[in-house]
């Protein structure tokens, strides 16, 4: 959607926009000739064209679009362990960055996708783990893209059917200069923080990101829907 150039803003009303041609729903007027989307789970960014974005560890098998305001990834199965991920480099600290996003897996073997910091080796991110007998929202550290190092936190295991993202969840990464912080939220408004640590004990990140892991030795696709990315 192409939204008017003008809006009006007041104590008491704003000048509402409906789309007709996009995921996100409409756009509401925060300020004097300031617009911001409004989705299905509150205020965000519709997620930038794919061709904006820096891939790292790619490969054939895992393709990504971006579509009236969607990015959407599959990903096929890798023989052996191997994160890939679109980045974009940080704002200045303090930031945060709520990124919403939902996957579909085969729930076979070993199966990930989240929203990560990343620093040009190293990454630490919001994941959802799925394996035949397990699904789990985590914090993982990984050392590079091809070595994990291991869970720092894990909201829940689900042992019975879809991981726990399946519906969408709203992750958060949030650096205000001192401390990294990972939470989650089931509507996008009240999040909950799953792990926190200082910065530069394992990450000092340069870079945020979406990925994948889909490692299994059965033919299978996963896939991941982006529609939101906020940066504030």
């Amino acid at each position: 959607a192409s939204l008017p150039g003008t809006c009006t803003h007041t104590v008491t009303q704003s000048d509402l926009y409906y789309a007709t041609d996009s995921w996100w729903i409409n756009a509401v007027c925060t300020a004097t000739n300031t617009w911001q989307w409004w989705g299905q789970n509150g205020m965000g960014t519709p997620a930038d064209a794919i061709s904006n974005w820096t891939g790292v560890n790619l490969s054939t098998n895992m393709v990504c679009t971006n579509s009236k305001g969607l990015t959407y990834c599959s990903e096929t199965n890798d023989a052996t362990l191997a994160w890939r991920l679109y980045v974009k480099d940080v704002p200045a600290t303090p930031y945060t960055i709520d990124i919403f996003w939902r996957s579909a897996t085969p729930v076979i073997t070993s199966e990930d996708s989240g929203i990560y910091f990343y620093d040009g080796t190293k990454l630490m991110g919001l994941e959802n783990l799925t394996q035949s007998a397990t699904n789990t929202l985590r914090v993982q550290k990984i050392t590079n893209v091809t070595t994990d190092s291991g869970t720092v936190a894990a909201l829940f295991t689900n042992t019975n059917g879809p991981g726990p993202v399946w519906g969408g969840v709203c992750g958060r990464l949030a650096n205000d200069g001192s401390t990294l912080t990972f939470a989650y939220s089931p509507t996008c408004h009240t999040y909950t923080t799953l792990f926190s640590e200082s910065v530069g004990t394992f990450i000092t990140p340069t870079k945020y990101g979406f990925g994948m892991v889909n490692v299994n030795s059965t033919a299978n696709t996963e896939e991941m829907w982006i529609p939101s990315i906020y940066v504030h």
